[in-house]
């Protein structure tokens, strides 16, 4: 089970890859403080920036 940003617990075998790409999309484009306030993505991306790797979005 997991918290999908609300007090509810919802069943992993209940969830459609849809529904769970959505969240990860969502997670991974909030801002952190921790990042200087970039996003998990754009930290990621200049990462494989750096190092020659192309990313298929």
């Amino acid at each position: 089970m997991f918290f999908l940003g609300t007090q509810v617990r919802i069943a992993f075998d209940s969830i459609t890859d849809e529904e769970l790409q959505n969240v990860a999309k969502k997670l991974n484009n909030r801002p952190r403080k921790c990042l200087g306030y970039r996003t998990p993505f754009e930290v990621f991306s200049k990462s494989c920036e750096k190092r020659g790797v192309a990313l298929r979005i």
